[in-house]
Formats: structure tokens, sequence, C-alpha cells
């Protein structure tokens, strides 16, 4: 698809669209595993809105956390109907650092899902609590994390089977059976 964007638009001088047809073309090569191609097709022009937060997304795959936080700071600050996302993919990077202040992410996690909340995006709410789970892997699953995770849960259309409401369900399960397994 983005091929045929960056085609169609070149036909008929869009140059704005090939932009994007080149960073929707870099962020899909990155989520196909492509590391090294991928981040070399996105595109310098024009980097600003969803645009910017795509460079900000293939940052995360390939682990480019300085890049990464370049870009999303821009993105909170200027786009303000992206933040709940851009406040989670800034969480993400923050601990891609062995070092990184565990805090500041949760923080992260916890603006976005409020963000998204207030925006009534019931998936952004799901994959802010999410990252905010994964996050908790090493210390364990809190109670206040676990309802964050049970509401936007149950806020998402059970009909709707998406792979973030799979994902979080199998998520709560687990946590559920680990406290079982340690209360015994």
């Amino acid at each position: 698809m983005a091929d045929e964007i960056i085609g169609q638009s070149n036909r008929h001088n869009y140059p704005f669209f090939v932009e994007w047809g080149r960073n929707l073309k870099g962020w899909a090569l990155t989520r196909q595993g492509e590391h090294d191609e991928g981040p070399e097709m996105l595109s310098n022009k024009w980097q600003q809105g969803f645009s910017a937060m795509l460079h900000a997304k293939v940052y995360l795959e390939v682990r480019r956390r300085d890049s990464g936080l370049k870009v999303i700071d821009a993105v909170i600050r200027d786009q303000p109907w992206l933040a709940p996302e851009a406040q989670r993919v800034k969480g993400e990077l923050l601990l891609l650092r062995p070092e990184s202040d565990l805090n500041a992410a949760r923080q992260c996690f916890l603006d976005a899902y409020a963000q998204a909340e207030e925006q009534g995006a019931t998936s952004l709410m799901l994959k802010a609590a999410i990252s905010m789970v994964l996050s908790e892997t090493i210390t364990g699953m809190t109670a206040p994390t676990e309802a964050l995770l049970q509401k936007a849960i149950s806020l998402v259309d059970p009909t709707h089977q998406s792979t973030d409401r799979m994902r979080a369900t199998e998520l709560l399960d687990l946590w559920a059976g680990s406290a079982a397994n340690a209360a015994q």
C-alpha cells in the first residue's frame, strides 16, 4: 500500500504524500523486522503529527531511545490529539535504558491512560494499561494497575477481539494465576 501511495503521489506531483508514503513504508518494514532498511525509509520532511508518531514508533522498535524521545516530546507538546499514544510511547522509550527511571515511565503510562479516558479513546486506554502492566513485570502487578487494566478491558466492546484486548485479558489471567500460586 505504501508503494502505491508513493507511486500515485509521484505521478500526480503530491510531494507531501510521497513523504507520507515513505514514512508508512519505513514503519511497516520496521514492524516486519527490517531494522536497517525501515528507518532509512523515513522521511525527515514534514515530520509532524501522525508522521512524527510513526518516526517515534520506529525508533522504539529499533531501540534508538534518544532519537525517539526527541521526536515524541515534540508530538506531546504540539499535537494534543495524539498525546495519549505519544505519552505511552514515551514511557516505552524511557524503559529502553536499564538505568531508566521506572517511575517516570509509569507516570507516562498513567498520563496516557488519563488523557485517553478524557478523549473517550478506549483502545488507547487499553494500550496504556498494557504498557503499565508490562512495566511491572519485575515487581509484580500492583492492585491499582490491575484495576486500571480491568477497567480498560471492560470499556472495549467484548465482541471486538483486537490483539490488544486479547493481550490484556491474557496478562490479567496470568497475573491472577501467579497471585493464586503465591498465596498457596
